[in-house]
């Protein structure tokens, strides 16, 4: 139904080489599931190469093998979640939601961080532009004494001290 709606798109691969060669052609694929066996390279191997790619991806493995090693196997070569056949497809909407729950969190994350670099840079430069109009030296005064510090540190500060 949801592909009808064109909710979701599919891309189908034969073996987990020509996956690893959409994958490389495209950026726009969010999710990846596989299986573990299949020809010319299997799941396992594929999720080991997806990890190489750096890219935002999650892989979800559908597989028969339900046993314990082929799951932690999986989940250690970076694999998101781990189906069982027969599919049941309620489960595999539910993991398929929960994917891109993650990816969107993820993403958000990563755009939060560039507009804290961001800020954080152009805080930076506001403040050397306001070093660099402090005077490097006070005119000599004969009749008071003055002194002056200016620290910069990474947004902390440091408690003012009201005169006695």
């Amino acid at each position: 139904k949801k592909i009808r709606e064109s909710e979701f798109e599919f891309l189908f691969a034969g073996n987990g080489r020509e996956a690893l060669d959409a994958l490389t052609a495209r950026s726009d694929i969010d999710i990846v599931l596989t299986d573990i066996n299949m020809p010319v390279m299997d799941g396992l191997v594929l999720l080991a190469e997806i990890g190489k790619l750096n890219r935002l991806l999650k892989s979800v493995v559908v597989s028969a093998y339900g046993d314990l090693d082929n799951i932690r196997v999986a989940m250690n070569r970076g694999a998101f979640d781990f189906i069982t056949k027969p599919i049941d497809f309620n489960d595999l909407e539910v993991t398929i939601a929960k994917t891109i729950q993650e990816l969107r969190s993820l993403r958000e994350g990563m755009l939060a961080r560039q507009h804290l670099v961001a800020v954080n840079q152009e805080l930076e430069v506001a403040a050397r532009i306001q070093q660099a109009i402090l005077p490097k030296r006070f005119p000599p005064a004969r009749t008071s004494a003055i002194y002056s510090r200016f620290q910069m540190s990474n947004f902390e500060t440091q408690p003012s001290r009201e005169p006695k």
